[in-house]
């Protein structure tokens, strides 16, 4: 049974995320995006009631607006564009009048994207450096992790 609060907002459908990061990232005018999508203000207002639809809203617009380097925007941005393509891959995948190459082609792809989208590991996200310090018989250590350098240019 769907829970009352989403029974009476609207539906998240397969076009939300791509509408949640085209607001977002201010690719365009807020009324082009809303016009793309078929939706006006009120429109809008309406999918804001809908506690999933503002949780994943609200999280976008916290990572995009976060102190991130150009690469990690990127990434982000491809995510949101993959996450909006898997109901298109999967309608391959279970479509009987696909060739089964193309089929196979859309597992292998999603196997691959499972993969790529895997969190980083330590190692990747800075160096850690440790200074140990002997002061008589008590050492003292200190540790720090760097952060990777923001690429870009300066505006």
């Amino acid at each position: 049974m769907i829970p009352t609060s989403l029974a009476n907002s609207t539906e998240l459908n397969s076009s939300d995320a791509q509408l949640i990061w085209e607001l977002v990232s201010d690719i365009s005018a807020p009324s082009d995006v809303l016009a793309r999508h078929g939706l006006d203000k009120a429109g809008l207002q309406r999918k804001l009631r809908n506690p999933m639809f503002r949780s994943a809203f609200n999280e976008t617009k916290r990572l995009w607006n976060a102190d991130l380097n150009v690469n990690e925007r990127i990434r982000i941005k491809a995510a949101l564009m993959l996450e909006d393509s898997l109901p298109d891959i999967y309608k391959i995948i279970k479509d009987d009048s696909q060739p089964s190459a193309a089929k196979l082609e859309a597992v292998e792809k999603l196997g691959k994207l499972s993969q790529t989208m895997a969190p980083k590991k330590e190692g990747q996200m800075g160096e850690r450096h440790t200074i140990t310090i002997n002061v008589g018989d008590k050492p003292i250590t200190i540790e720090h992790m760097t952060q990777p350098a923001i690429e870009g240019e300066a505006a």
